[in-house]
């Protein structure tokens, strides 16, 4: 059995009234171990399970994911190699290993599984579905709306498929679904579908320019949206203002900007922000390489000590900076190429913006900001598959947008020159000198490739996969004034906070 230091040391605890005898039992205490939080205990389990049923395959992808939390991405790429052909001719097992490596970045595999998965049973739904999402991640847009298009020929409703074929590029006046999607908004008989339809609509029309239509179709889905959630934003702000506590600027002023993560490039914000543009300019560089939007600082975080939390991690006495640091490192290598240098671009790493300069003292940090409500706007136009509750509510994204500005704020004084904030705008309107300003502080050297961004070949697989394919465009500073009535309750919020939005 594998170890990781002293987390593994402890039993998972069996339950005294029914001791478990099988790998479902063990599956059952894993799974209950997870929702306490309990990572150690969460894995044993998991282990106990593949240890009783080894060809389990329901136990192995138990343990492969319990490998990902834990920071073992590299066992867990091993195991899932050598899982996958035992899934060749299942359907549903193809999908759950695509889904795996999605976990681990691998966009080539998934789509490979996904992929095969539509060779089996070029009928179903889901994996049509998940190979034409995956094609996008990849740039094929082309073949992926020919996916879309064939489910929803076959299932009218489908409403993940509306959402994605929606997105996939600009309508216009001869050639849209307004119609269609007006009806279906109206025949939704769930909420799910009604958002996804809803956020659809609203892309198509604001293509078309009936910016008014367009909004009040936002309104209705992300209305429809924050009835299904109990989502509290008072949370958020919480871990905001203590996290800002927890690293004060005296605790991180003075430390070295050498050493332990070296060539690692944090490229965070808020979702929207610019992050993706700066991600593929950097990544054009030939000594960078971008390796998407990694959870796995989330992950070093969340399990030091042996426990996953819902929700972000204060790092005080106890986990080590140098531990979660090194736990990063080592999983971010099964993911990295040859390149001397990598872009993490998870945007809410903005969160662990102090601990990366302890943990990672030599890593870069590069903050992108913008026009408060143009930022706000777009991330309320998006829908999110997961993460981002705060963005279907104005006045939720107001307060949330506070607390983040505050604390945007608070790492701009404690971090100093260590890390560089770029603003969207500038970087639209000032393209070479804004790039030749994050060369330099990255350490790298000019490179005119960097200006032509949207020629980028890697994968993306945020919400802007199609827009960072063309080139830099500047329609979108200044697109909230459109809606300047509808988006009064936020505009409110930020005024009260002090904080200018022209």
């Amino acid at each position: 059995m594998e170890t990781n230091g002293t987390r593994a040391t402890m039993s998972p605890t069996i339950p005294a009234s029914t001791p478990p005898q099988t790998a479902a039992d063990w599956l059952q205490i894993s799974r209950r171990h997870e929702q306490r939080g309990e990572v150690s205990q969460m894995f044993l389990a998991a282990q106990r399970a593949v240890q009783l049923e080894p060809a389990s395959l329901d136990a192995r992808f138990r343990e492969i994911n319990c490998l990902i939390t834990f920071g073992r991405t590299r066992a867990a790429l091993d195991r899932l190699t050598a899982l996958e052909p035992d899934c060749a001719q299942d359907t549903a097992r193809l999908l759950q290993a695509g889904e795996v490596y999605a976990r681990l970045n691998r966009s080539e595999d998934y789509s490979r599984c996904y992929a095969r998965a539509y060779e089996l049973a070029p009928g179903d739904r889901d994996a049509r579905l998940n190979l034409a999402r995956s094609l996008i991640v990849l740039g094929d847009l082309g073949r992926a709306e020919a996916l879309l298009n064939d489910n929803i020929r076959e299932q009218p409703q489908d409403h993940e498929a509306w959402h994605a074929l929606a997105r996939l590029r600009k309508w216009s006046a001869t050639e849209n679904h307004v119609e269609t999607l007006e009806r279906l908004i109206a025949e939704a008989q769930d909420a799910r579908s009604k958002v996804a339809l809803c956020y659809a609509l609203h892309k198509e029309l604001e293509d078309l320019g009936e910016d008014e239509r367009a909004m009040s179709r936002l309104q209705l889905g992300a209305k429809t949206l924050r009835g299904t959630l109990s989502y509290r934003v008072e949370n958020d702000t919480a871990i905001m203002t203590a996290i800002a506590k927890t690293f004060p600027a005296e605790r991180i002023r003075g430390q070295t900007t050498a050493g332990r993560g070296s060539g690692a490039i944090f490229v965070i914000g808020l979702p929207r922000s610019g992050t993706t543009m700066v991600d593929r300019i950097l990544s054009m560089h030939p000594t960078v390489e971008s390796l998407g939007e990694l959870r796995d600082l989330t992950y070093a975080v969340t399990t030091s000590g042996g426990r996953l939390d819902t929700s972000p991690r204060l790092p005080g006495s106890r986990p080590d900076p140098a531990e979660i640091g090194n736990c990063y490192m080592d999983a971010v290598s099964t993911y990295r190429g040859d390149r001397p240098f990598f872009v993490d671009k998870a945007p809410m790493n903005f969160l662990y913006a102090g601990l990366i300069r302890l943990a990672l003292p030599g890593a870069r940090i590069v903050l992108l900001r913008r026009n408060p409500m143009d930022s706000c706007l777009a991330i309320y136009k998006t829908l999110f598959r997961e993460g981002s509750p705060f963005a279907c509510d104005l006045e939720d994204l107001g307060r949330y947008y506070v607390a983040w500005h505050k604390l945007a704020e608070h790492w701009t004084v404690a971090l100093g020159d260590t890390m560089l904030t770029v603003e969207y705008e500038s970087l639209v309107r000032k393209q070479e000198p804004e790039t030749r300003r994050m060369l330099n502080y990255c350490g790298l050297d000019w490179n005119p490739a960097c200006l032509d961004f949207h020629l980028n070949t890697s994968p993306t697989a945020t919400a802007s996969a199609a827009q960072v394919r063309q080139p830099l465009y500047s329609s979108s500073i200044g697109r909230w004034k459109k809606h300047a009535r509808e988006l009064e309750p936020l505009a409110r919020i930020l005024r009260v906070a002090g904080i200018a939005i022209d």
